[in-house]
């Protein structure tokens, strides 16, 4: 579905919200009047790109030197570096640009590389969920209704055991107001 972000991490805490905001801003900034936000904003794409370029050849170089990584292991962190540098290129390109006085006209004709530099760059910002936990609730024993049925899904990568209390308790929280009761240990 169009506009709509799937397969994110997201673990209730705000971040990806926060992220999806940012990009909605970003996308904003290109349809609008050329401005020095949008060079503070390449500045930091440029900034967050050598960093994740940096971790992404460690990684490469790591499973470069293990015998038992596959070739398509291999080949993907490579598409991955190169990616990261495209994308470090146009944002390098883009800031030259933007640091001088542009016209209304010559910011127009870059609004659909800008466009799809900024959804390139948002999709190396984003991280994929691996898995996703679900939370189910039923009746005590079962004994009318064999099934559970699922109230919470979080899509995530990695989490702690403090993130799924804190989820397990929000639950909690909404079946006290809706004078349900629980049974189990909660933590």
């Amino acid at each position: 579905m169009r506009g709509t972000w799937n397969g994110d991490v997201n673990l209730l805490d705000g971040t990806f919200e926060d992220l999806r905001e940012d990009y909605d801003r970003r996308r904003a900034l290109a349809d609008a009047s050329p401005s020095t936000e949008l060079a503070n904003e390449f500045k930091k794409d440029i900034a967050f790109l050598n960093n994740k370029l940096q971790e992404t050849v460690k990684t490469y170089q790591k499973k470069f030197g293990t015998e038992s990584t596959s070739k398509a292991t291999l080949k993907e962190l490579n598409w991955e570096i190169v990616e990261i540098v495209d994308l470090l290129e146009k944002a390098r390109d883009f800031l030259d640009t933007y640091n001088k006085d542009i016209s209304e006209e010559v910011h127009n004709g870059l609004n659909g590389d800008l466009k799809s530099y900024i959804r390139d760059l948002f999709m190396k910002r984003r991280e994929r969920a691996t898995h996703v936990l679900v939370f189910m609730v039923s009746e005590e024993r079962r004994a009318r209704k064999p099934y559970a049925q699922p109230v919470l899904y979080i899509p995530y990568r990695g989490m702690t055991t403090a993130h799924i209390r804190r989820l397990a308790n929000l639950i909690k929280i909404e079946m006290d107001k809706l004078n349900m009761k629980y049974a189990g240990e909660w933590y």
